[in-house]
């Protein structure tokens, strides 16, 4: 059913930004990204390895369109279609990543209001979710959330700008523990400062559940999944002078862990640098630190509550043939620690990833469509 909405979604603004018969068709945006990916890694890494570590590649296709309803409100929406070798097959998955209605204000203090599918609004990873702005070819793990539904206000004026949000899923990397956490709505509030161009300083929190609901039968009598939350406070910076960009985030996280009367908790940190050597050559590095809470279905536990620290490290050169086509080649490594790091199966690996990006705008297949 969702893959028969996805494609009567795209027909509908392809139509509509395609037909003569359409009023305003600069009202209507459609645009895209087809990535190319190419990857060599060992079988060590729990989040690196792919396809048991022969080579794989990965096609990924990214559509999103808005329609300017009117002076404020506007409708958008993003599908994406990927497909990898995974152990030895090919998987191929689709998704509506992206589907909200938002009002802006058009006004001096400038704010917006919009509520749907949208992006995670905490965690600075949220700007990498396109390769166009990605500078390196992997995904930050760091925050790296799924597409929540919620509301969001978020604004600003003059050096100073807000987010206020609730939305249902908690910011943490949903392919390892806790797996696929389950819908409970949260805050997420953010503020942020420019006292000068090319420097920004934010402050963001959210607290909320973060376990899986089908885990409840491994919970202590009586508790109820939605009784152990994450709780973030993340302090976050931009600076970018000339050709150097930098951007940096530090996380102080706790989890509630079933069966301990003390929460696992880390400092996380997400640090990346980038360089344009010319105007069509650049390099980056990133550095993540990022933990993870065990679970213990034991129901007296000793000692401290398990945990997981992963250590990750990202370098990588990327060519611009064209303001539409990229070339991208990194190296990442990355080790565990903790005591409940998955070491004596995974110590870490290595990644060399080879991405090509091209970007389209549909409205410019059709003469006389801008």
């Amino acid at each position: 059913m969702l893959n028969h909405l996805l494609i009567f979604w795209l027909i509908v603004l392809l139509a509509l930004a395609g037909s003569p018969r359409v009023e305003a068709q600069e009202k209507f945006l459609i645009e895209g990204i087809i990535d190319a990916e190419l990857y060599k890694t060992d079988d060590d890494s729990y989040l690196l390895s792919r396809n048991n570590g022969d080579v794989s590649f990965l096609g990924r296709l990214q559509v999103w369109s808005a329609w300017q309803m009117n002076s404020n409100f506007q409708l958008y929406g993003m599908v994406e279609v990927e497909s990898q070798d995974q152990y030895g097959y090919r998987e191929t998955d689709s998704e509506l990543t992206q589907l909200a209605l938002r009002y802006s204000s058009n006004t001096e203090p400038f704010y917006y209001i919009e509520a749907g599918k949208i992006l995670p609004p905490i965690a600075v990873a949220t700007d990498r979710r396109l390769s166009t702005q990605n500078p390196l070819v992997s995904e930050p793990n760091l925050l790296y959330a799924p597409y929540p539904l919620g509301i969001q206000a978020a604004g600003s004026s003059g050096w100073f700008d807000f987010r206020a949000a609730m939305v249902d899923l908690p910011a943490i990397y949903p392919e390892y523990l806790p797996s696929d956490p389950s819908s409970a709505f949260r805050p997420d509030l953010g503020i942020g400062v420019t006292p000068m161009i090319g420097l920004r300083f934010g402050l963001a929190y959210t607290k909320g559940p973060y376990l899986n609901r089908h885990q409840e039968i491994y919970l202590p009598g009586g508790a109820d999944w939605k009784d152990f939350d994450q709780e973030l406070w993340a302090l976050e910076v931009e600076f970018s002078r000339g050709y150097l960009e930098f951007t940096g985030e530090v996380v102080f996280s706790s989890y509630d862990v079933p069966f301990y009367n003390d929460s696992a908790d880390f400092t996380e940190i997400f640090l990346e640098l980038q360089y344009t050597w010319t105007p069509r050559f650049y390099s980056a590095l990133r550095y993540q630190k990022f933990g993870y809470p065990g679970r213990s279905y034991r129901p007296y536990p000793q000692g401290p509550a398990p945990y997981a620290i992963n250590h990750d490290f990202e370098v990588g050169v990327g060519y611009r043939f064209s303001a539409n086509t990229q070339l991208k080649l990194a190296y990442e490594y990355d080790r565990w620690s903790g005591q409940y790091a998955p070491g004596a199966y995974y110590p870490g690996g290595h990644s060399i990833g080879l991405q090509l990006s091209y970007h389209f705008d549909v409205r410019s297949w059709f003469g006389g469509v801008r």
